[in-house]
């Protein structure tokens, strides 16, 4: 699924966005990890997108589910829709080399907006090729870095930053979070 990788230098893997036409009545089980917690980006490497699953109705309406469910009754000719969690990048994505986020931009694997807000890649399509602009790119990279504090040990995602600030996150006695 695009932009489903934890954007670094080293790019986390990408996950799925798959979709399953029931042919009879069913019924969905789901017992997935990461529906709210994305997997950690390490080492100023960001964190993935999350799984989710929801019915697709035959009338175009989608229905989420929590990543753990086991009720839900899904009618023939409706769909199940599953999309998984990519992996977490690892290393500062700004320093990730140009020609690899031309291939993943060029293969579909992130977008255009990816490519620049987190690679810093300047980009244009010339007929159906993605090209770098390597001047434009370096003063993106240059002007984000200035931006750039240091970069914690994990990225642990939105989700955990949203429940952190909620006083949800409680660690053990005596650790000390290394961010």
């Amino acid at each position: 699924k695009e932009d489903s990788a934890g954007a670094g230098f080293r790019r986390g893997g990408f996950g799925y966005d798959k979709k399953i036409k029931t042919l009879v009545d069913a019924r969905l089980i789901s017992n997935a990890d990461r529906s709210v917690l994305s997997c950690y980006g390490a080492y100023g490497g960001k964190a993935s997108g999350s799984y989710s699953v929801s019915v697709l109705s035959r009338n175009g309406q989608e229905t989420k589910y929590p990543g753990m469910c086991d009720t839900v009754l899904v009618p023939s000719e409706d769909s199940i829709r599953i999309v998984t969690t990519g992996g977490g990048g690892w290393g500062d994505p700004l320093k990730r080399e140009i020609d690899k986020v031309i291939y993943d931009l060029q293969c579909g694997l992130i977008s255009e907006k990816a490519a620049k807000e987190q690679y810093g890649v300047s980009v244009q399509l010339k007929g159906r090729k993605w090209i770098a602009d390597v001047d434009k790119t370096i003063r993106l990279r240059k002007n984000m870095l200035k931006l750039n504090t240091k970069p914690p040990m994990f990225d642990r995602g939105k989700e955990f930053e949203k429940l952190k600030e909620k006083g949800k996150i409680k660690y053990p006695a005596n650790w000390k979070d290394p961010d």
